[in-house]
């Protein structure tokens, strides 16, 4: 199957525009890269994952459904009464943060982005496998905390982004002055995240549309093996 013909063909070109968009900005305004970057990733995950959604017993787990059915209790509803309404009120949940994170782990690996990078060699500022997951939280909330909330992206995201280094920012890791407590491997610089969207968006196009290749892995060899 070709590009155009994919379920998802409208989304991968929307999550591409702001791709490209973040490229654009990703020298001078890093923070504005780093949003466009989560907003490519929800956009491709909301469109692939649009059915996903934890299941019951993970739901029942989570904060406000577990104080949802102990009140429930609380008020003397049966056990199945109480499980009940504690889904009925998830059920308007878009689940979008989790989407965010799977699309992104069902495509890339933690080592993957653990390991050497030629385009970016700093091995302190990446998150180590053992935190991967727990950094594609943090980027998500540190967006929501942006967007909603007006906080800044930690001073550091924009390292690597050019070939010089402000000095401030680096004082700031060295001496753990960082605001709330953050550490680089929370939120990580935005050109690593980059690495992770870029690789989890080519990855699963290429897997829908079966080409022999990557692109540029070989170039001008690579070929569709599916249908026109």
């Amino acid at each position: 199957m070709t590009l155009p013909h994919l379920p998802a063909a409208e989304p991968i070109v929307r999550a591409c525009r702001l791709y490209k968009t973040a490229l654009e900005l990703i020298e001078d305004r890093p923070d504005i890269a780093y949003q466009l970057l989560i907003s490519a990733t929800e956009t491709m995950a909301g469109a692939v994952l649009s059915r996903h959604k934890p299941d019951e017993a993970d739901i029942l787990r989570m904060k406000r459904q577990a104080q949802l059915r102990e009140q429930a209790l609380a008020y003397e509803l049966d056990e199945a009464q109480a499980k009940t309404l504690a889904l009925i009120a998830s059920e308007d949940n878009s689940w979008s943060a989790l989407k965010f994170k799977k699309f992104i782990t069902d495509n890339v690996s933690a080592e993957e982005v653990d390991g050497k990078d030629a385009v970016f060699p700093w091995s302190f500022l990446r998150p180590s496998r053992e935190h991967f997951e727990r950094a594609l939280s943090n980027i998500y909330y540190a967006r929501s905390g942006n967007l909603h909330g007006g906080k800044t992206f930690p001073p550091w995201v924009g390292l690597g982004t050019g070939p010089t280094v402000d000095a401030n920012v680096l004082l700031t890791i060295m001496t753990g002055l960082a605001p709330n407590g953050l550490a680089p491997n929370d939120v990580p610089p935005v050109v690593w995240f980059e690495r992770v969207v870029s690789t989890a968006v080519r990855r699963y196009v290429i897997g829908q549309c079966a080409v022999g290749a990557e692109p540029f892995s070989d170039f001008g060899t690579a070929k569709a093996t599916g249908p026109e």
